[in-house]
């Protein structure tokens, strides 16, 4: 089974984002994105694996774009944020070109690196996800072997060189924010 196949028998069994997505941690979550949207004037922004709208239903922006490869994550994230002026949902399947391109501000990733197990879908991930000028990424920064739905990448060997880390955690092995610009 995929990874895109995981997430969406978990969402289609009852089951949700998890607890790094919800609670006090969609809050702290919420609270860094929307500091970041204030502080540089962000408009549009575009979140690479949004689930099913726990952090997104949180988030104060003009115009956003929650992408994810489950269906089912993505009806729950339209309920659970209604329909926003400014607000699109988008499924995209793994592993294949999207046939759409992304004009945004803020490219987002929260917890979706480390739950990439096999390369070409990270590779694909990092692909999307460093487009905008400022690229947020919620993750841990080592390697590990994959395991049943988890794979630690050291993710910041492999932004393009022409984006600049702005701040990161101090240790890399707890996820945290890591904000780049070009």
């Amino acid at each position: 089974m995929n990874i895109a196949q995981m997430w969406e028998s978990r969402y289609a069994k009852g089951g949700d984002s998890g607890r790094g997505s919800r609670g006090v941690n969609a809050r702290i979550k919420a609270e860094r994105i929307n500091r970041t949207i204030v502080d540089h004037g962000i408009v549009n922004v575009v979140d690479w694996g949004c689930g099913d709208g726990q952090v997104a239903s949180l988030i104060d922006a003009d115009c956003y774009l929650g992408v994810d490869p489950s269906r089912t994550a993505l009806n729950r994230a339209v309920d659970r944020c209604g329909r926003r002026p400014g607000w699109s949902w988008l499924h995209i399947e793994l592993h294949r070109p999207p046939d759409f391109t992304v004009d945004a501000d803020l490219s987002l990733s929260c917890d979706v690196i480390f739950h990439l197990t096999d390369e070409r879908s990270y590779r694909q991930h990092l692909g999307w996800l460093f487009t905008a000028p400022r690229v947020l990424v919620h993750a841990t920064d080592y390697d590990t072997e994959p395991e049943r739905h988890m794979r630690h990448h050291r993710f910041t060997d492999d932004v393009p060189s022409n984006y600049r880390l702005l701040s990161r955690p101090d240790d890399p092995h707890t996820p945290g924010f890591y904000e780049f610009a070009r």
